[in-house]
């Protein structure tokens, strides 16, 4: 493995185990994010609790910085 490459893919790692250790606690009581947040069409029934690290997870993805 290359150092760039490292560099590269460690904040994926970091994020995903985020969302992996987030989705494993996460409360039953948690509302569905629909409830909770306006405009939501693609994501509806998950838990509110994962949904910032999820979007947190596809903004590493992407590649992209959203505000």
């Amino acid at each position: 493995m290359t150092l760039k490459f490292v560099k590269r893919s460690l904040p994926l790692f970091v994020l995903a185990i985020a969302f992996i250790t987030n989705s494993a606690v996460s409360s039953q009581e948690d509302k569905p994010v629909e409830q909770v947040r306006k405009n939501i069409q693609a994501l509806k029934g998950l838990p509110d609790s994962q949904f910032m690290p999820l979007m947190n997870y596809f903004n590493a993805s992407l590649g992209v910085r959203c505000t």
